[in-house]
């Protein structure tokens, strides 16, 4: 599988959770806060997975 389309998978699905999944558990402010914070550093580890797919794509190219 490519990495650019992993990480983005992964950060869509971390942005879910922190934007979506989290309201859900309006009640509980506790697991809302850690259910944010879990999908924003998913969002964030995305990101990088995807940085680190083209890094590994272009590195065997000469400039």
């Amino acid at each position: 599988m490519k990495f650019w389309l992993a990480g983005v998978l992964i950060s869509l699905t971390g942005v879910a959770m922190a934007r979506i999944v989290a309201r859900v558990a309006d009640g509980n402010t506790v697991l809302m806060a850690v259910i944010y914070i879990l999908g924003v550093a998913l969002a964030l580890a995305g990101l990088f997975i995807v940085t680190f797919g083209m890094e590994k794509e272009t590195a065997g190219r000469k400039k």
